[in-house]
């Protein structure tokens, strides 16, 4: 049975997932990159902003998940199995988040110099956080079904709620 603190606990990590994904979304919709010679760059400055709030707030999940001890298979594997990766996002949000003399950050240009590898992680993870929450809140008691959602029967109900990774 739930319980009014394991409710709450769940609520409250929603609204940094919650964040990562407004501030998402706001990254997506700056983009514009044209491909010059495989040289992307972003013609607009203020997509670099959206994404570096965007992988700050998306470890403050990480974090919270882990603090909470909250569980997911997909999401556990990820964590345990990338912990390279998941160490530079932490020192990326700290460089974003804490005043740093160097123009150009270490802890900015080594989360970077992963390649798309740190891009398909995020994108993976982001995507498993939103499932998970989605799946939870589906499974409430007293949700007026009879039997629990699962995210065959919800897919629908779900995307228009929540928008997921395309």
């Amino acid at each position: 049975m739930l319980n009014m603190q394991e409710f709450n606990r769940h609520v409250s990590w929603f609204r940094y997932l919650y964040s990562a994904q407004v501030l998402k979304e706001q990254f997506e919709a700056s983009l514009d990159l044209p491909e010059i010679e495989g040289f992307i760059y972003w013609q607009h400055p203020t997509s670099f902003v959206w994404l570096t709030y965007y992988y700050g707030s998306l470890y403050v999940v990480i974090e919270a998940w882990q603090q909470l001890k909250l569980r997911n298979p997909l999401i556990d594997f990820l964590l345990e199995h990338q912990q390279g990766i998941i160490s530079l996002l932490r020192r990326f949000r700290n460089g974003a988040f804490h005043y740093q003399e160097e123009l150009e950050n270490p802890k900015t240009l080594q989360l970077f110099q992963t390649g798309e590898k740190h891009v398909l992680l995020i994108h993976l993870l982001h995507d498993s956080f939103v499932r998970y929450y989605w799946e939870w809140l589906e499974n409430l008691p007293g949700c007026g079904s009879s039997k629990p959602r699962t995210s065959t029967n919800s897919t629908t109900w779900r995307r228009s709620r929540f928008r997921v990774i395309r």
